[in-house]
């Protein structure tokens, strides 16, 4: 759910977060291709409004759709490209961290994890596959899940593989935001 940041996160200078609170926008709840769809219009319209100003993106979520969370990647990464902060709060985990992978500048509260784990597919109730749907599920699944390690290797500018990022997908691993900095996926401890 996109919701303006009205809150602040200071305490005594602790945190560092680059640009004025009125940008600042936050991220919680279920990834998903409605929830993606306002973020990503709230993004572009505040954008526009204000284009050289620092966007900073909170971010405390569990996950959820790999397609929305994505299609979220690609549009901020690729067509729009803000100036945008994004800040893990509690933990993140799953499609979520492919969000805040978006921000070019990547910070992470102290107490913060990123939770990795294999991508896994929620079936409707009462859906009915076949063998061969099964291998085409299975097929499709383990090639987003290629992908996902990737980006993630890609993020960490060299400080994680994709064959470890997908072995700590394998052991459902949470990382501590001092492992998140040490792997690349976080620029700084806030």
């Amino acid at each position: 759910m996109l919701v303006p940041a009205d809150f602040n996160p200071s305490r005594k200078g602790e945190f560092m977060i680059e640009g004025k609170k009125e940008h600042w926008l936050s991220f919680s709840g279920q990834v998903d291709e409605a929830s993606v769809a306002s973020l990503c219009k709230g993004i572009s319209e505040h954008s526009d409004k204000h284009p050289e100003e620092t966007i900073t993106l909170f971010i405390f979520s569990g996950g959820g759709s790999f397609r929305a969370a994505m299609a979220f990647y690609e549009f901020v990464t690729r067509i729009l490209k803000p100036d945008l902060q994004t800040v893990a709060l509690g933990e993140i985990g799953s499609a979520a961290i492919l969000m805040y992978l978006a921000g070019g500048e990547r910070g992470i509260t102290k107490n913060s994890r990123i939770f990795l784990h294999e991508l896994s597919k929620k079936y409707e109730d009462g859906a009915t596959l076949s063998t061969g749907d099964t291998e085409v599920l299975n097929r499709n699944t383990s090639a987003s899940q290629k992908l996902y390690a990737r980006i993630l290797a890609e993020c960490s500018t060299g400080r994680i593989s994709q064959k470890a990022v997908e072995e700590l997908m394998r052991k459902n691993t949470t990382l501590s935001s001092k492992e998140a900095v040490k792997f690349g996926l976080a620029h700084k401890i806030l």
